[in-house]
């Protein structure tokens, strides 16, 4: 089966099972195990999956799991039962791992949610959202496909960054514009207000229209489909 068969089937799975997965051991053996396999890290083999492995850190302890290639870690893990609302705390242990520039992903996640964070700030600024908030609930094939840069065969650390900033994008104007049909911004609000919208445009010094927002036309135009599919169907 190729991700998107593999990730249809947990979904069932995930679906008959969640209300009962309340510990943590019980949801990674249901979901997160199963969800690993479906990228390439076999959970049966420890030099691809690694159990409670050090993070090569004294002070900053364990990870549940590493997700490693050729003994290189991939992916530091932090897993909870799937009945508990995921919660990431901003201040983890393991973003010091991931905080350098090329350091690993780091995963959280109950089973449901899947969210990867990314290194590239410095410790002091700390990082940013996640690159990828996957929910197996509730999923498009833009986020599979953006799933699919992280399998093991072709994971490759600056590529996924790179690659998993667009469906963020599509995600937050999808949002907005949601937002924006169950209650529309007022036209008379403030010019300051007005700036507040993905993709709003300003004037420049030379009176030419400029670009505000980080939504490129092609990423607007994805969004807008998306949303007319999740509002209309196919």
């Amino acid at each position: 089966m190729n991700l998107a068969d593999r990730l249809s089937t947990l979904q069932a799975r995930a679906d008959r099972q969640h209300a009962v997965l309340d510990c943590q051991k019980k949801t990674e053996t249901a979901l997160v195990l199963p969800f690993f396999d479906a990228l390439g890290y076999d959970p049966f083999d420890v030099r691809a999956v690694e159990l409670e492995a050090s993070t090569d850190d004294k002070e900053n302890g364990r990870a549940d799991y590493v997700l490693r290639r050729d003994g290189t870690p991939l992916v530091l893990v932090e897993c909870t039962e799937a009945t508990r609302p995921l919660d990431v705390p901003e201040n983890h242990v393991l973003f010091r791992r991931a905080a350098p520039t090329g350091g690993p992903l780091v995963l959280f996640t109950n089973g449901l949610r899947f969210q990867f964070y990314a290194g590239g700030g410095t410790e002091a600024e700390g990082l940013e959202g996640p690159v990828l908030d996957f929910d197996l609930l509730d999923y498009t094939s833009e986020d599979v496909a953006a799933l699919r840069q992280l399998a093991r065969p072709v994971l490759d650390m600056d590529t996924v960054r790179a690659a998993l900033q667009r469906p963020i994008c599509r995600r937050q104007v999808r949002e907005y514009l949601t937002r924006q049909r169950n209650a529309p911004d007022d036209a008379t609000k403030s010019p300051a207000a007005q700036e507040e919208a993905p993709g709003s445009s300003s004037k420049g010094e030379a009176g030419e229209g400029t670009t505000t927002g980080v939504f490129g036309k092609d990423i607007v135009k994805h969004a807008l489909e998306d949303l007319q599919e999740r509002l209309y169907g196919p």
